[in-house]
């Protein structure tokens, strides 16, 4: 007797709630677009690692430091060998032998091979040890523009042996750490403890990854 008023009743409530579902705001669209500007990075996956290659400058004075300190050790080894017994030889060419040895091996322990990106971290990749930054440490990333570099000074760095690392001054950033390889491609990492780093990677999309990772973590 009642089920054409009760069908009534039916049809206005679901009328209602599909009207209400229309006008309510779209809270979701700021995580929807962090969802989309991440969907090639995911925050759970296996870290991706970015190359970091020498340029021809890094690799010429590469090349040519090696090549002088095996020319510099072939004649210190003749000299100890010409007099085993000289004092005054053994200190000079050992001496020297050692001092050309902790360059070349110091340099290559810490120069940046690559840039490796986890879940919640940055990682600086080197064949002593590696550099790993936090990204709740990071306060802003971005690509350095040329004249920022003007007027760059090294302060205690290296300047081409097996890349650019170490500690450099320019008057339009202050102090900056370099973990670069080349002279191209300049990344800025700036922390919350008023850090600056350099990073020169191969595949300059490491900004674009690094952006779509600290989205997720704000």
């Amino acid at each position: 007797m009642h089920s054409g008023g009760d069908s009534c009743l039916v049809a206005g409530a679901c009328l209602g709630i599909a009207l209400k579902w229309v006008s309510l705001p779209d809270t979701s669209a700021p995580q929807a677009k962090r969802q989309m500007q991440s969907a090639n990075y995911p925050t759970v996956y296996p870290p991706m690692e970015y190359k970091a290659s020498l340029d021809s400058f890094a690799k010429v004075i590469t090349a040519g430091t090696v090549l002088l300190f095996l020319a510099l050790g072939y004649k210190s080894v003749k000299a100890l060998a010409a007099a085993p017994n000289d004092m005054t030889t053994l200190l000079i060419h050992g001496g020297l032998l050692l001092f050309m040895a902790a360059i070349l091996l110091g340099c290559y322990l810490y120069a940046p091979q690559s840039y490796r990106v986890g879940a919640n971290y940055l990682e600086i990749v080197r064949p002593a040890q590696n550099k790993r930054i936090n990204f709740t440490d990071i306060r802003e990333i971005r690509a350095l523009a040329g004249p920022e570099m003007n007027g760059v000074i090294r302060t205690f760095g290296v300047g081409g042996l097996f890349g650019y690392f170490g500690k450099y001054y320019s008057p339009g950033l202050g102090s900056m750490t370099f973990y670069a390889t080349q002279r191209n491609n300049r990344l800025i990492i700036e922390t919350r403890q008023g850090k600056k780093m350099i990073l020169t990677p191969d595949n300059p999309q490491l900004l674009e990854h690094l952006e779509a990772q600290l989205a997720t973590k704000r």
